[in-house]
């Protein structure tokens, strides 16, 4: 896909920030991560059902493809195909390991160093080292901790996630 979603710009990180906090408050959904790459997005979140994911992502991908046409001065298709739901089992490993693949995602492409590097939206600072960037303080996104970690200390869970996240950057 064209690449329309580059973070060159503080406003394409504060919009899909908004965006995303207006989707969690308006659909009601538990956010617990996301990455927004330059040409798609990965979000790891839990609903009710389908169709509330369903209409997340139809309302996401809208009202970014609208802010961000506008922001860049253009018309026309923004994302190629639909979403892809992949579902996540109750168990911890299995949850760190789909969140890991979502924050750690620049890295793996080789694209950064380390995940906190990746210029766009992304929870992975906020994961790491328990800093939440600014587009997305500011947007008032909500993220929450993983059910299978929430027995452990914010520190414990950040060393869980680097860890994990350290394996990652070592293969990409």
């Amino acid at each position: 896909g064209r690449f329309w979603l580059v973070a060159d710009t503080d406003e394409v990180r504060a919009i899909c920030a908004a965006v995303l906090a207006h989707v969690q408050r308006q659909h009601k959904v538990v956010v617990y991560g996301e990455v927004v790459m330059s040409n798609h997005f990965h979000v790891v979140v839990r609903a009710d059902s389908p169709q509330q994911i369903s209409d997340v992502m139809r309302d996401f991908k809208s009202a970014v493809a609208r802010k961000v046409n506008a922001d860049r001065g253009r018309r026309g298709t923004f994302w190629d195909g639909r979403y892809d739901l992949q579902e996540c089992s109750e168990e911890a490993q299995a949850q760190v390991e789909q969140l890991v693949y979502v924050v750690g995602h620049g890295a793996k492409e080789g694209l950064v160093a380390e995940p906190q590097d990746w210029p766009g939206l992304s929870a992975a600072g906020e994961l790491l080292d328990g800093a939440m960037g600014d587009a997305g303080r500011r947007a008032g996104i909500v993220r929450s901790v993983l059910p299978g970690l929430a027995h452990l200390t914010a520190e414990e869970r950040r060393e869980v996630f680097r860890a994990e996240v350290a394996k990652v950057v070592a293969q990409g």
